[in-house]
């Protein structure tokens, strides 16, 4: 299994707004069957940063899902209007039961 983390910072004074938008966001997620995230907000250091953790059971559902947000053009039209700045990251992580 594996996570990824879509990491970036909300602009300022923007928070409502981010919320609002994420709600419509994973609404429409769960419509379309795809991987519905937990959404981490920061309680310390910069307010503003977001962590979105996702969870795949392979790489392939994680790389599938992408080409279908690629050829969906209502997702990104609701995607974007969560006001993040222009600095998103994402990290990908193997999940190990050790």
């Amino acid at each position: 299994m594996y996570e990824i983390h879509v990491v970036g910072t909300i602009n300022n004074g923007k928070m409502p707004e981010f919320f609002k938008s994420c709600v419509h966001w994973k609404t429409y997620r769960k419509t379309k069957e795809m991987a519905i995230p937990k959404v981490l907000t920061s309680i310390s250091d910069q307010m503003n940063n977001v962590r979105m953790v996702f969870i795949f059971n392979s790489l392939s559902d994680y790389e599938k899902e992408e080409a279908m947000i690629k050829q969906d053009k209502k997702y990104s039209k609701i995607a974007s209007l969560m006001p993040f700045n222009e600095n998103i990251s994402y990290e990908i992580f193997s999940i190990h039961d050790t």
